[in-house]
């Protein structure tokens, strides 16, 4: 019988803060509400603007694995040639020396870093030596 009481209890107590709680509601949608972007979204909307920031220094990484960059070249380390670092520290980022380095990856050359002379690539396409240089000259 205390058994039966106390459920009765229970369940008019849920029952009286179920309807509490439904009034609030219902009062709170009355009113204007002000939505806030979720966590996940103003990630994502970062995310994206750095995705866009970073693209054409990807699109060059992209290019220089489809070449034969990486059989004399190596981001941190010396191999035949200078590590893309070396490079980035040589020569600052600016227009004289995208142009000078996209002018040796085309023709060639050596003397710079040795002996070793650098093989000429000149079926690449200008405008993609560039995106790939400037992804060289961003790796310091």
């Amino acid at each position: 019988m205390k058994y039966l009481k106390v459920l009765c209890i229970t369940i008019a107590s849920f029952a009286a803060f179920s309807s509490c709680s439904n009034e609030n509601t219902e009062q709170k949608s009355n009113e204007p509400s002000v939505t806030t972007p979720s966590t996940e979204s103003v990630y994502s909307d970062t995310a994206n603007v750095a995705k866009a920031e970073e693209e054409p220094l990807a699109e060059g990484a992209k290019l220089m694995k489809s070449t034969d960059c990486y059989s004399c070249h190596n981001l941190d380390a010396t191999l035949i040639g200078p590590s893309f670092k070396k490079i980035a520290e040589k020569y600052p980022n600016n227009n004289k020396n995208v142009e000078l380095l996209c002018e040796k990856v085309i023709k060639g050359g050596s003397g710079n870093w040795g002996q070793v002379p650098m093989q000429a690539h000149p079926t690449l396409d200008k405008a993609e030596v560039e995106k790939m240089v400037d992804y060289i000259l961003s790796s310091k």
